[in-house]
């Protein structure tokens, strides 16, 4: 059986970097936009492989997937996260068509 590190403890250390490095950095806007979009997707990318480790894992070992409250948590926090991401993208997006 593999070694499984799960992914979802970084996922959340990335996230809490990603909120302070908007706030906290002394650096012109644009590349702190940049460094806060690139933490983003590393946080997303973290997520979704621990989703992924985690239902290999229970597969691999036959257990079964989602049958606690903490597993359904989990997707649902995960997809509340990029849904966020995505509303917050499009509406970025209608800021730069208005300017």
């Amino acid at each position: 059986m593999a070694l499984v590190v799960p992914a979802l403890p970084f996922t959340f250390v990335v996230h809490f970097l990603t909120i302070i490095s908007y706030k906290s950095l002394a650096l012109k806007k644009e590349l702190k936009k940049l460094i806060h979009l690139v933490l983003h997707a590393i946080t997303i990318a973290l997520g979704i492989i621990g989703i992924y480790c985690t239902f290999k894992y229970d597969n691999e070992s036959r257990i079964a997937s989602l049958y606690s409250l903490h597993s359904w948590l989990g997707i649902v926090v995960i997809s509340l996260y990029y849904i966020q991401l995505e509303i917050m993208n499009k509406e970025q997006g209608q800021r730069m068509l208005n300017d």
